[in-house]
């Protein structure tokens, strides 16, 4: 998972915001999405405490991201752990 941090269209999302998702993507990996979910909230709490938004175009180019670079497996552990995040309401 570590290609996608040298993608070009990563420039304009500020260093902040790239250092979470990171952490977050370093932590999750290999996680089930039950293991991963608690990991995810707690990331969106630190960005909220920190006053970080992200926008729509920014998390679904992260998201693709992620998956680009990610193994079948983690692929579709993060395809699982996208839907179990939305059927709980949270929005980007």
């Amino acid at each position: 998972m570590n290609d996608w941090k040298k993608d070009e269209r990563l420039k304009n999302i500020s260093q902040e915001k790239l250092e979470l998702l990171e952490k977050l993507a370093s932590g999750i990996k290999g996680k089930t999405p039950n293991e991963a979910m608690p990991l995810l909230m707690a990331a969106l709490s630190t960005a909220k405490a920190k006053g970080l938004n992200f926008t729509t175009d920014e998390m679904n180019l992260i998201i693709d991201l992620l998956k680009s670079s990610a193994s079948k497996a983690e692929a579709e552990r993060i395809e699982h752990l996208l839907k179990v995040f939305h059927q709980m309401g949270p929005k980007f």
